[in-house]
C-alpha cells in the first residue's frame, strides 16, 4: 500500500507509484526482471529502469545519487538487473550451453536458425583476439573461463597459432 502525506508534491506521488509499479512487475513477472534500454511495450519502465541503473553507477563512484541504499536493496531483493550488458552476456553463454548440449561443439554455423547466437559467438572470438592483443575488451578471464569450459574453438579455422 502506497501511503501519502498531505504535503506531498504531485510528481513525489508519481514517483511513489512508479516504484510501487516496478516492484509489482518485477514480482509478479521475475523473467522480466531485464529490462532493455529501449522497451516499446512500457517505454516509461524502461526510462525508470535506466535511472536506476545510472543511480547506482554514480553512487558507486561516490557521487551524488537519488539512489538510497533502501530502495537499492528491495530493488535488488525483486531481482532487479543492475548490469544489463552482464546479463545479456550471460543469457547468450545459456543458449550456447544448450547449443553445446545438443551438438557436441560451439561451432555455431552462420545460417544457425537462431543468427544473433551464431553472431555472438563470433563476436567473443574477436574479444578474445582484442584481450590477448591487450587492446580495451569486454572479454576477461571470468568470461573465458566460462567459454572455456565449453571446449569453445577460439580459432575453428585453425588460422592463428598462438591462440
Amino acid at each position: 500500500m502506497i501511503r501519502y502525506s498531505y504535503n506531498e508534491t504531485p510528481e513525489s506521488i508519481f514517483q511513489k507509484q512508479k516504484y510501487t509499479w516496478t516492484i509489482f512487475y518485477l514480482t509478479f513477472f521475475p523473467d522480466h526482471c531485464f529490462v532493455p534500454h529501449k522497451y516499446p511495450e512500457n517505454p516509461k519502465l524502461s526510462q525508470w529502469v535506466r535511472k536506476q541503473r545510472h543511480q547506482r553507477k554514480r553512487k558507486e563512484r561516490g557521487l551524488h545519487s537519488t539512489l538510497s541504499d533502501e530502495r537499492e536493496q528491495i530493488l535488488t531483493n525483486a531481482g532487479f538487473i543492475w548490469d544489463s550488458h552482464r546479463a545479456q552476456w550471460h543469457e547468450r553463454y545459456q543458449s550456447l550451453e544448450i547449443f553445446h548440449m545438443t551438438n557436441g561443439h560451439c561451432n555455431v554455423p552462420s545460417n544457425y536458425h537462431d543468427s544473433s547466437l551464431s553472431n555472438w559467438v563470433k563476436n567473443q572470438r574477436k574479444q578474445y583476439k582484442l584481450y590477448k592483443s591487450g587492446k580495451l575488451t569486454a572479454m576477461d578471464e571470468e568470461r573465458i573461463d566460462l567459454l572455456n569450459s565449453l571446449s569453445f574453438n577460439w580459432d575453428p579455422r585453425n588460422l592463428s597459432p598462438n591462440l
